[in-house]
């Protein structure tokens, strides 16, 4: 299959990077604004999204293509705490959304210490539809 944003990984090869995996199906948590529903620019990787960021690295780069997601709704939050000191504009994520992540969606790095872990997509993947609203941050 086809990678979403594959005609922007030229940029920053190995992109994706060889030790993603395609998942069986994992559930991952993210953080949104709450809105109902949810816009679909918050399921835009951060170098799509305008205006545009620049990025330190290749790998940096390539993960910007990518959906970050946490395996636990508590790592969400964590990682909310840790940005809220740095970035302000987190102040506009008020909630934590759950995805279920199918092998139809993409192909997923390894998590790290953080729980994290990034989504590369497929072309065909929609995961606003298996995605809801769990919780405030």
């Amino acid at each position: 299959m086809q990678f979403k944003y594959a005609s922007y990984h030229k940029e920053c090869k190995p992109c994706p990077p060889a030790k993603c995996s395609q998942p069986q199906r994992v559930t991952g948590y993210r953080l949104v604004t709450g809105y109902d529903p949810i816009p679909a620019i918050e399921y835009q990787p951060p170098a799509i999204q305008t205006p545009s960021r620049t990025f330190k690295n290749s790998d940096l780069k390539c993960c910007a293509y990518a959906l970050s997601f946490f395996q636990a709704p508590d790592q969400a939050r964590d990682q909310y705490k840790r940005l809220s000191k740095q970035i302000k504009k987190i102040a506009q994520l008020t909630h934590i959304a759950e995805t279920i992540i199918s092998p139809a969606d993409g192909k997923i790095t390894p998590s790290n210490h953080n729980g994290h872990f990034d989504l590369h997509e497929f072309v065909d993947a929609d995961l606003l539809k298996t995605t809801t609203v769990v919780g405030r941050v």
